[in-house]
């Protein structure tokens, strides 16, 4: 497989995540991880194309001012990636609280209200549901 097309195949999946993102659906901590390492990838392969091409024309300098700029924005696509995943664990993490909270303040009150008590069985079943479902995922 010749550099173009290994180039041409990185951007054809990294579009694909660029077109996962604009319809909305989420990236996973991993996939983000991914498109890092496919961009990445993408410099090194232009990195050896743009060499290979410039060192009869002279360019190199201006080639490698440019390749040191890709790499300076992969380098901040990694931070914004690290602070991403960071975000997302403590949005995860303040649900989970928020959560338990009101799991509490209802557990408080339920054995009072009939109805409050037959709505904290539904969603002790739900969590524990939830619970499973993500242990066998993991």
């Amino acid at each position: 497989m010749s550099h173009s097309s290994d180039s041409d195949s990185l951007s054809m999946m990294l579009e694909s995540f660029r077109d996962r993102v604009r319809t909305g659906r989420e990236l996973s901590p991993a996939q983000t991880l991914t498109v890092v390492e496919l961009a990445i990838a993408m410099v090194a392969v232009r990195d050896a194309a743009v060499r290979r091409a410039a060192a009869s024309d002279g360019y190199v300098s201006a080639l490698e001012q440019q390749t040191s700029a890709l790499k300076r924005q992969v380098a901040a696509l990694k931070r914004q990636s690290s602070a991403l995943r960071d975000l997302v664990d403590a949005v995860k993490h303040s649900a989970r609280t928020e959560r338990h909270m009101v799991l509490a303040y209802l557990r408080a009150y339920a054995p009072h209200i009939p109805e409050l008590d037959e709505l904290m069985t539904t969603l002790e079943e739900f969590e524990i549901d939830d619970i499973e479902a993500r242990e066998s995922t993991a």
